[in-house]
């Protein structure tokens, strides 16, 4: 990669990661990493390829270097969002690739390509319906939880609480005046 790669209207557009880099050798690196065949010097080579160290410059400090540059979060972020350009560009590769699978019936993962295929073009689609019902009157709940408390042995006013069934006492009501209840509670409080 020659520094005239480098040249800002060279790089089309870029996202925020490759933004972030504080200079173009820095994304120029990126590139390089990026299209290095994988393996022992990737980062080296990407390195010098950017522009990093001189013809004359160590392997070992080039390794430094390039180890230098991999720890930089944003140039890693970079690297990534870079990647993910990449894999996406690569889509039409992978449909070609799965279509040469399918075409050949021979091909040994021939019938799993088939079902990708089908599974991505036209997906099954499945219908659930449940309805669950349950139902029980108050009374019959009641009756539950008092066989319940015989059987564990605790007194049914305990696990029936606020909703055991009240006695209704019959009584009746007397309307009171604002004064009598004034003379009322004078009279409690001693007044």
């Amino acid at each position: 990669m020659s520094n005239e790669v480098t040249r800002k209207e060279d790089w089309g557009e870029l996202g925020p990661a490759m933004r972030a880099l504080s200079s173009d050798k820095r994304r120029a690196f990126v590139c390089a990493y990026l299209l290095e065949p994988p393996g022992r010097g990737a980062q080296i080579n990407a390195a010098r390829k950017a522009g990093y160290g001189t013809p004359r410059t160590k392997p070992g400090h080039m390794a430094n270097i390039a180890w230098r540059l991999m720890q930089d979060p944003r140039l890693v972020a970079a690297i990534a969002e870079e990647s993910r350009k990449m894999l996406r560009v690569g889509s039409p590769e992978a449909v070609n690739a799965l279509l040469n699978m399918v075409r050949d019936p021979e091909h040994k993962s021939h019938a799993r390509a088939v079902e990708m295929v089908l599974a991505r073009s036209d997906p099954p689609v499945v219908h659930q319906t449940m309805t669950v019902e349950h139902r029980h009157s108050e009374g019959d709940m009641i009756e539950l939880v008092r066989r319940f408390a015989k059987e564990i042995g605790v007194d049914e006013a305990t696990l029936l609480g606020v909703n055991r069934p009240e006695r209704v006492i019959e009584g009746h009501c007397v309307e009171v005046k604002d004064t009598e209840t004034t003379n009322a509670q004078k009279a409690a409080t001693g007044e």
